[in-house]
């Protein structure tokens, strides 16, 4: 060990100094250069585990987010589809009761009151039809009325027709 500085009010320097332990209980002294490696050491410690925990954090928040959107998109497209369905299903019935109530036929004969069924079927919905008509004595007017029914739905309609010449 050497002592630079002569002076008492000047700062002293300890030089050459041997390389002191860095451990729990020690008393020996320590180097710039020891004290230097050692923040350095212990910084890029921090560092490293600052930046996965960084890494961590941030590809958590990430794929919690995705997961959570695509869930949300998920559950939306699902809800879409069954509200497809349905329409597809409206649609059908709506299809099976055309072809029923077109199949309803009535009487022509003037004076006469005539009763009808019809039934239609498109694409695995079905549907059935009941209808009166009553054409007048002079055969100018014709009415007649009906109902429907298809998945456990019910429609009815009426119609009028007056010949004028």
């Amino acid at each position: 060990m050497t002592l630079v500085g002569g002076n008492e009010s000047d700062p002293v320097l300890i030089d050459n100094l041997a390389e002191g332990r860095i451990e729990s209980g020690s008393k020996e002294a320590v180097t710039g250069g020891q004290l230097h490696d050692y923040t350095d050491q212990q910084m890029k410690l921090v560092l490293d585990d600052a930046k996965k925990y960084t890494d961590d954090q941030v590809s958590s928040l990430v794929n919690n987010g995705v997961n959570e959107a695509k869930s949300y998109t998920d559950i939306k497209f699902e809800t879409l589809n069954y509200a497809i369905e349905d329409v597809r299903k409206e649609a059908r019935q709506a299809a099976a009761i055309g072809l029923a109530v077109s199949n309803l036929s009535y009487d022509d004969t003037p004076g006469k009151l005539s009763f009808s069924f019809g039934s239609g079927v498109w694409r695995s919905q079905s549907a059935f039809a009941i209808g009166a008509g009553y054409m007048s004595e002079n055969g100018k007017v014709r009415s007649n009325v009906s109902a429907t029914s298809a998945g456990g739905h019910w429609g009815i309609g009426a119609g009028f027709r007056v010949t004028l010449n």
